[in-house]
């Protein structure tokens, strides 16, 4: 099994910035974070920064309901807040439309 270099490098990279973020700020906003990468950053942050997780919550991403999930999933590895985005790259209104049918799901937070 060949492993991926560049894959490695931006784990290190977010392992670094995470370091930097606990010891000069008040906390991280990592974006593109799987829930694995978010109890880590939890885990070199500490309990008393704050962790706001950006989620690409665009159509590729799965139903509401799979959406939900993983936002869930990330509370759980630690993020104090998950902030569920459409994807970049698309119009305002295909976003507005994506978030539109994320809201039922997603009122279930409130």
């Amino acid at each position: 099994m060949s492993r991926n270099p560049h894959r490695r490098l931006s784990k290190e990279i977010d392992d670094f910035v995470a370091e930097l973020a606990a010891a000069m700020t008040e906390g991280a906003l990592p974006a593109g974070s799987t829930p694995t990468d978010t109890a880590t950053t939890r885990t070199v942050l500490g309990p008393d920064k704050l962790l706001v997780v950006y989620l690409d919550a665009g159509p590729d991403q799965g139903t509401p309901d799979q959406v939900t999930t993983t936002i869930e999933a990330h509370l759980a590895a630690g993020a104090d807040h998950v902030i569920a985005g459409a994807a970049l790259g698309t119009t305002f209104r295909n976003s507005a439309a994506r978030l539109e049918e994320l809201a039922p799901a997603l009122a279930s937070f409130l």
